[in-house]
């Protein structure tokens, strides 16, 4: 299966959101940095997000994941997913999108 080695990753959101806890195999390097020593497309990561604001004054956030990693090649490469997620005051439209 391919792997990426020596690889970082850089997780950023929308200003006013911060990112306060990380899960998976690996080492925090920084506030929003993760050092992975291997990684391969089975790997999974998670994280909370927490907004310090009492209300969003946006209706959408954006949240974004950069991993640099060395192919078995010797490649460096640079994968990176970006998502915007809706946001709402009213919990019924939150559990009526699922």
């Amino acid at each position: 299966r391919p792997t990426g080695f020596e690889a970082v990753m850089r997780v950023r959101c929308t200003r006013g959101l911060r990112i306060a806890n990380f899960y998976g195999n690996f080492f925090i390097r920084g506030t929003d940095l993760l050092a992975l020593p291997n990684c391969h497309p089975d790997n999974s990561f998670a994280f909370d997000i927490v907004h310090d604001d009492a209300v969003l004054a946006t209706n959408l956030v954006s949240v974004q994941a950069a991993l640099l990693y060395t192919t078995s090649n010797g490649e460096r490469r640079i994968r990176v997913h970006t998502m915007a997620i809706p946001v709402s005051q009213l919990a019924s439209e939150v559990t009526n999108s699922v």
